[in-house]
């Protein structure tokens, strides 16, 4: 089994004239040269990634605040921040305290952004569970229950957080990335 040969987005599209593209796209060609417009006015926006954040950890939490008030200091903070499983340094399942703990990782997560308001209003949140979080040991996996963010949820205001499937996919005016299990992909 190998890969396609790679090929341009634009060579890609054009194969397709006869299939309605804002369906997979999400925008239609009449707003795309609005949408690149406004992608360029907005060049600087910044997306943070991050992968294996073992919330269980204590040096990592250490690290996210660091993170967190560097970035609350600028004046544009990132657009989004995205957080990659693994969320735990051990794999989820190994014995019955597991759900507790899993949920007092996300918990603290949610007390440590709610210390930065300026992120809270201006950058969004997103979720994408590893292999070794809860749930099916399959792609696409389901995003985190919503019973161990609650506390996101719950605390943080409405929109800011998103849980979703791993793989996911991040639309950004005409740009699409492809998050799968730790690695992004350009599309």
């Amino acid at each position: 089994m190998g890969f396609p040969p790679p090929e341009s987005r634009s060579d890609a599209l054009s194969c397709m004239s006869s299939i309605d593209l804002s369906l997979m796209t999400g925008y239609s060609q009449q707003e795309e040269p609005e949408l690149k417009k406004l992608e360029l006015e907005a060049e600087e926006t910044m997306f943070v990634l991050l992968s294996d954040v073992h919330l269980d950890d204590p040096n990592v939490m250490v690290k996210l605040r660091m993170m967190f008030e560097g970035f609350s200091t600028l004046d544009t903070p990132p657009a989004m921040f995205v957080f990659m499983g693994n969320f735990t340094s051990s794999p989820f399942g190994k014995d019955s305290s597991d759900v507790q703990d899993y949920k007092k990782c996300f918990d603290e997560l949610a007390e440590l952004l709610l210390e930065f308001s300026v992120l809270l209003t201006k950058s969004k949140f997103l979720f994408v569970p590893g292999p070794n979080d809860p749930g099916a040991k399959v792609l696409p996996k389901s995003p985190i229950p919503s019973y161990f963010t609650s506390s996101l949820r719950d605390q943080l205001p409405p929109h800011t957080c998103h849980f979703t499937t791993n793989p996911c996919r991040i639309k950004y005016f005409t740009q699409g990335k492809v998050v799968v299990d730790c690695l992004l992909i350009a599309c």
